[in-house]
């Protein structure tokens, strides 16, 4: 007996602790993700690239869930990534985060004020049209 419970179910409980620890982790990286998600967001918005591409690439290439759960947070964060390649005259990669986003969601679409950007706008509609076909 082990705290009053028989060693086999001792053992049992054991040999099931990885996975409960993994299940309470998995909650708090999708609750974590999220506010990253906003951070990386809003550092774009404020103009600190570096500090966005970094979050941005973090939350997507993290091996649990690859980040994000949500699809709908997968795509914007290649949407935000393909807009600091677009900014930074990276055509090839901006294509490739559009791409992407339209991989996991074929019905994306920029909202209208991103959609007229100079730079992004021109890539986002040839790649959907690309994909389209």
């Amino acid at each position: 007996m082990l705290f009053g419970i028989e060693v086999k179910s001792a053992t049992w409980i054991i040999s099931l602790a990885p996975l409960l620890l993994s299940a309470c982790a998995v909650a708090s990286w999708n609750s974590d993700s999220r506010q990253d998600l906003e951070v990386g967001v809003k550092s774009f918005q404020e103009g600190d690239m570096a500090t966005a591409a970094l979050v941005l690439n973090h939350l997507l290439n993290h091996s649990l869930y690859d980040g994000l759960a949500a699809k709908g947070d997968q795509v914007t964060a290649h949407k935000y990534l393909a807009f600091i390649h677009c900014i930074n005259d990276e055509v090839a990669q901006c294509r490739s985060e559009f791409k992407k986003a339209l991989e996991i969601d074929p019905q994306f679409k920029l909202k209208p004020e991103e959609a007229g950007h100079p730079k992004w706008g021109p890539v986002f509609r040839e790649e959907k049209a690309r994909y389209a076909k």
